[in-house]
């Protein structure tokens, strides 16, 4: 019977110290191939012996994932039905008949590296595809009717994600395969290009361009970086307060002012003559101290004790509260007591207002490029720190 199949990327705990064996699935190898590792152990039940496409898909929440491609025209490596060991000896002898190598390195000895067990019974590829496409512009799949994505969602009918499940098969006498069938086959919403690359592809001048001191010590993903780097610059720079005030936030300032770090939690905190201002910064976490009210239907959170601090201290000076977010993060308010009065400002905002505004602190430059990452519509940290894990374990074994 056929079916559509959906692989959850990037999660789980082997991916702590290891690389996921699904780097592979937006890469070519040496030949120009593509190759799709099926997770969570690259073979499916023996009863799955017709997928016609595979859409590569990242968590947002427990009810929506976001499609990263599309895999179509494919070819199982293996049969289903094979016990492991007999399997990996099949896949060891395909991948070197076929030369499936990358960087020159073939793909069994790159994941021997990798895995501190090395068990025989590693399986690495499920499937051969003719093409994996990546979309034009974001794509969601939800199972929740009452979804909010304003981009391209799609109502998967009748179904679930089943927790802590790394896929999910759908077959074609199900009303949700109807849906992602339509989605595949819509070209209005895929590339018309094969944009993956071989491994030999990714520059290390790309890969200079885009260095900064954070990557050097691993802490691009950290919100104490970027809200101390925030406070820092704008400390340093009187004449770039103003215009951050007054371009960013839409507020004018005047007389002494002061930019505080956790005054009572609150991620920046910046005071002048006229206003008070609160800022929560926000890179991959949502509201946090969550806890509901009795007597309403609003949440009570954060939000609400940084108003009341606000509140308390403005002394007849304007207030005024802000999340900064990268694009990626989609961070809904409605449901938090005072989020009306909160406004998101995205990190495409604040990397297009420090790059027009130069400085000349050494340390500038390495803060727009540690901007720049967070204002892309994509968060691609796990995908980047699998290529790294992969890249380094290639020229190891070289």
């Amino acid at each position: 019977m056929k079916e559509i199949l959906l692989n959850r990327m990037y999660v789980g705990r082997f991916l702590e110290n290891n690389i996921g064996h699904e780097v592979i699935n937006l890469f070519k190898d040496d030949n120009g191939s593509n190759y799709i590792y099926i997770n969570p152990y690259g073979q499916l039940d023996k009863k799955h012996n017709e997928i016609e496409s595979i859409l590569l898909v990242r968590e947002i929440n427990a009810t929506t994932v976001e499609i990263i491609a599309k895999a179509v025209d494919l070819t199982p490596i293996l049969d289903n039905a094979l016990p492991r060991n007999t399997a990996n000896k099949i896949q060891r002898n395909y991948i070197r008949e076929n030369k499936v190598t990358y960087d020159g390195v073939l793909l069994d000895d790159i994941y021997y590296q990798n895995e501190s067990t090395n068990e025989v019974t590693t399986v690495y590829i499920s499937f051969k595809a003719e093409n994996i496409f990546y979309p034009k512009q974001k794509i969601f799949l939800t199972t929740n009717e009452k979804s909010n994505y304003t981009e391209k969602a799609f109502l998967l009918p009748e179904t679930t994600f089943p927790k802590q499940a790394l896929h999910w098969t759908y077959s074609v006498d199900s009303k949700a395969y109807s849906v992602l069938s339509s989605v595949i086959e819509e070209p209005s919403l895929w590339e018309n290009k094969n944009r993956t690359q071989r491994i030999s592809e990714i520059t290390t001048a790309s890969a200079e361009k885009d260095f900064n001191f954070l990557k050097l010590i691993r802490k691009e993903y950290d919100e104490l970086c970027y809200s101390n780097m925030f406070q820092y610059f704008l400390a340093d720079d009187k004449e770039l307060f103003k215009d951050f005030m007054s371009e960013v936030l839409g507020l004018s300032t005047k007389g002494k002012y002061s930019i505080q770090r956790e005054t009572e939690h609150i991620d920046l905190l910046i005071q002048d003559d006229e206003n008070i201002v609160v800022i929560e910064n926000k890179i991959k976490s949502g509201i946090n101290g969550l806890r509901h009210d009795i007597y309403g239907d609003l949440v009570q959170s954060q939000l609400l004790d940084y108003h009341k601090y606000a509140d308390e201290h403005a002394r007849n000076r304007k207030e005024f509260f802000y999340i900064f977010a990268p694009n990626y993060n989609r961070i809904d308010l409605r449901n938090y007591e005072k989020s009306e009065d909160y406004k998101i400002i995205n990190y495409s905002v604040l990397y297009d207002f420090f790059s027009k505004h130069k400085s000349d602190n050494k340390y500038y430059d390495d803060f727009l490029s540690a901007l720049k990452i967070h204002a892309k519509e994509i968060d691609n940290s796990n995908f980047e720190i699998m290529q790294e894990r992969f890249i380094e374990t290639i020229n190891s074994v070289k």
